[in-house]
C-alpha cells in the first residue's frame, strides 16, 4: 500500500493525494501505517478493495456482537453458579422446609431459566452470525477476484501478477533456489 500511495503521488495521477502528502511532509510529521492505509483507501484503492475493507468492517462488527453476547452469557452463568453454590451451602445446614427454603428454590429455578434463555439467545445469535460470516466471505472472495482479474477478459491483472511474483520470490528465497522471470510482449493482443 505504501508503494501504491507513493507511486500515485509521483505519477501525479491524484492531485488530491499529492496535496495531502505535501501538507503532511511540510508539517514535518511522519506517515504512520494508519495514515498510509487511510490515504490508500481514500485515493488509490479500487471500488472492489473498498468493498473488501467495508466487508472486513462488517465481519468485525459481527464478531463484536457475538463476543458481547458470549460475555453476557458468561456473566449470567457465573451468577447462576454463585447462586447455586450459596444454595448448596444453605441446604446443607438447613434441612427444614420453610418459606425461606422455598424462596431459595424459586431463586435457583429462576436463575436456571434465565441462564437457559441467555444460552438460547447466544445459540441463535451464533447461528445468525455464522450465516452472515458465510455471506461476507463469499462477498470478499468475489471482491478479491474482481481486484485480481480484468473485468473484460477475465485474465489476471497486474495486482495478481505482483501477488504471484511475491509468493514465488518468497518460495525461492526459502528454498534457496533461483527464480527466473520471462516477459513476452504480445502484439495485437485483441486479436
Amino acid at each position: 500500500m505504501s508503494y501504491a500511495v507513493w507511486y500515485e503521488h509521483v505519477s501525479r495521477r491524484s492531485p488530491a493525494l499529492t496535496n495531502e502528502l505535501a501538507d503532511t511532509t511540510q508539517s514535518g510529521t511522519n506517515l504512520s501505517e494508519d495514515d498510509t492505509y487511510r490515504l490508500y483507501l481514500q485515493h488509490v484503492a479500487t471500488a472492489a478493495e473498498k468493498n473488501i475493507a467495508r466487508a472486513n468492517g462488517e465481519f468485525n462488527r459481527v464478531l463484536g456482537d457475538v463476543a458481547g453476547s458470549m460475555a453476557d452469557a458468561k456473566t449470567r452463568t457465573s451468577t447462576y453458579a454463585t447462586t447455586l453454590a450459596f444454595f448448596g451451602t444453605e441446604l446443607a445446614t438447613d434441612s427444614s422446609r420453610n418459606a425461606a427454603f422455598e424462596q431459595r428454590v424459586q431463586t435457583v429455578l429462576q436463575d436456571t431459566k434465565d441462564t437457559s434463555a441467555s444460552i438460547d439467545v447466544l445459540c441463535t445469535l451464533l447461528d445468525d452470525s455464522r450465516q452472515e460470516i458465510t455471506k461476507l466471505r463469499a462477498k470478499l472472495a468475489r471482491s478479491r477476484d474482481e481486484t485480481l482479474n480484468d473485468a473484460l477478459t477475465g485474465v489476471a491483472n497486474r495486482r495478481a501478477f505482483m501477488d504471484a511474483l511475491e509468493a514465488f520470490t518468497a518460495d525461492a528465497l526459502k528454498q534457496k533456489s533461483e527464480l527466473w522471470l520471462l516477459f513476452l510482449d504480445i502484439d495485437h493482443f485483441k486479436k
